[in-house]
C-alpha cells in the first residue's frame, strides 16, 4: 500500500500474530455490535472514546487444535504439525481500523480486533481435504523453505491447501449481495503447519479446541475480474479508506455499515471431483449505544 516502504523484515522471517480471546468468538448468523474504543483525532493529535467509523471485515481461514501440544513442549516442524489440525472453517476476523491503528503505536492491536470474531458453523477435516492439499504457491515463500529454521522448513511437497474463498457484503437498497473478492489459501506466504509450529515454539503449549487464524488472504493478482480484487479486507481494498472500492455494478463501497451483512463462503476439491463446502461465515452489523 505504501510506495517505496518495504515489507518488515520479520514478516519473511516468522508468521507474525497476536494473542487473542474466546469471549467474542461467535457462530454465523450471530449479529455483530458496532465496537466502540479510543480514537485519534488527526487534526488535534488527542484521543476520545466513541464508536468506530471504519469497521472492516478478514477474509481468513481458521485452524482448529486437534491434539493438546503440553506446556513447555514444541512442535518440531511444519510437517508435523498437521498432526495436531483437526480441521479448518471460514474465519472474519472483524476490525475496527480507526481504533486498530490508535492502538498501534507502537505496540499491537487489542480492542481493535477484538470485539468479534466469526466462524462457519461446520469444520472441514484433514482427511476430507486430502485433493485440495497442494504445495505453497508464493515463490519467495518456496524459494525460502530450505534455510529456515527446522519449526518453520516444510520437507514435504504439500505443505497447504487450495480452498477458494470469497467474501460478499450484502446491504440495503441493493438489490443482491455483491461480490468483493475472491482468493485462496494456497497463496498465504506461512502455512496452517508453520503457523500452528511458531505459536507453540515458546514452550506456551496448546490445547485441543484453540484456535488460530490465517491471518487475511489475498492473492497476488490485484483483480479477479471488473469489480471483484483478490484482496480479502477493505483496508487494503480502499487504500486505508482514502478510496472507495468500485464493485461490479458500479457501487461504491469503503467501510462496513449499519445493517450490512457480510457473507464469506469458501470451497475445496474432493475425491472422485467433488467439490467440499465449507458453510457460509455470516455476520451482520448492527449499531449500538454506550451507556
Amino acid at each position: 500500500m505504501l510506495a517505496g516502504v518495504p515489507t518488515p523484515p520479520n514478516f519473511h522471517a516468522f508468521p507474525t500474530g497476536y494473542n487473542g480471546r474466546s469471549s467474542s468468538l461467535m457462530v454465523s448468523g450471530t449479529p455483530i455490535t458496532r465496537p466502540h474504543g479510543m480514537l485519534l483525532d488527526p487534526a488535534s493529535h488527542t484521543y476520545g472514546f466513541g464508536p468506530s467509523k471504519s469497521v472492516d471485515y478478514e477474509l481468513e481461514v481458521g485452524i482448529f487444535v486437534g491434539k493438546p501440544v503440553p506446556l513447555g513442549k514444541r512442535i518440531l516442524s511444519p510437517d508435523e504439525a498437521k498432526e495436531y489440525i483437526f480441521g479448518f472453517v471460514l474465519l472474519n476476523d472483524w476490525s475496527a481500523r480507526d481504533i486498530q491503528f490508535a492502538e498501534m503505536r507502537p505496540l499491537g492491536p487489542f480492542n481493535g480486533k477484538g470485539f468479534a470474531t466469526t466462524i462457519s458453523p461446520w469444520v472441514v477435516t484433514l482427511d476430507t481435504l486430502e485433493e485440495a492439499e497442494v504445495a505453497i504457491a508464493d515463490v519467495e515463500a518456496a524459494a525460502s523453505m530450505p534455510g529456515r529454521p527446522r519449526h518453520l522448513r516444510h520437507d514435504g511437497k504439500k505443505q497447504t491447501w487450495s480452498i477458494g474463498v470469497e467474501v460478499k457484503v450484502r446491504r440495503r437498497g441493493w438489490d443482491l449481495p455483491q461480490t468483493i473478492a475472491r482468493s485462496n489459501m494456497k497463496y498465504l506466504y506461512w502455512s496452517p503447519g508453520q503457523i500452528l509450529s511458531h505459536h507453540a515454539s515458546s514452550g506456551c503449549g496448546l490445547r485441543t479446541g484453540d484456535l488460530l487464524g490465517t491471518g487475511t488472504i489475498s492473492s497476488p493478482e490485484k483483480y479477479v475480474g471488473n469489480g471483484v480484487s483478490t484482496l480479502g479486507c477493505l483496508h487494503e481494498l480502499n487504500m486505508a479508506g482514502s478510496k472507495p472500492f468500485m464493485l461490479e455494478d458500479g457501487r461504491e463501497i469503503t467501510w462496513i455499515e449499519d445493517g450490512d451483512e457480510v457473507i464469506m463462503l469458501g470451497t475445496a476439491s474432493g475425491s472422485a471431483g467433488s467439490v467440499l463446502g465449507f458453510g457460509d461465515c455470516i455476520g451482520m452489523l448492527e449499531s449500538t449505544t454506550v451507556k
